[in-house]
């Protein structure tokens, strides 16, 4: 395996502001915030993306990343939470190694964080419902 930076923050190699951890899971804020109180949420074992974790870890981040959102809405003022992550490079993951990132979102805000894209109609060609019930195996 190649250097990982978040391998190396969770082994404290490499230095970083922790906010929270558990034997599973570390949320740190980034070296450059985008926002008030972004924090990364990272599995401390190694997963490139969503389809590597086993279940049982996914649960264990799931659940410490809702704890620390209540947290934050109560504690930050946060009045709503945005999470987001990507996997893989077409989805413009920078980091392979999976994290998520937790967004407090605070009244005007002004924060856009929906993509901007053509709307997809269910109308087009494709049958949906062949792809439907392909993914309902």
């Amino acid at each position: 395996m190649t250097s990982c930076i978040f391998c190396d923050i969770i082994s404290h190699k490499t230095p970083s502001y922790i906010i929270d951890e558990n034997n599973e899971v570390m949320a740190i804020l980034p070296k450059d915030m985008e926002c008030f109180w972004h924090t990364l949420i990272i599995p401390k074992k190694h997963y490139e993306n969503i389809f590597d974790i086993s279940d049982d870890c996914l649960n264990s981040v799931s659940n410490f990343m809702r704890d620390l959102a209540i947290k934050y809405k109560k504690y930050l003022w946060a009045t709503w939470i945005n999470i987001l992550n990507a996997n893989w490079k077409d989805a413009q993951q920078t980091v392979f190694h999976l994290h998520f990132h937790l967004i407090p979102r605070f009244k005007d805000d002004k924060m856009d964080l929906w993509p901007k894209m053509e709307k997809y109609s269910w109308k087009q060609k494709v049958d949906l419902r062949k792809i439907r019930d392909k993914i309902m195996i």
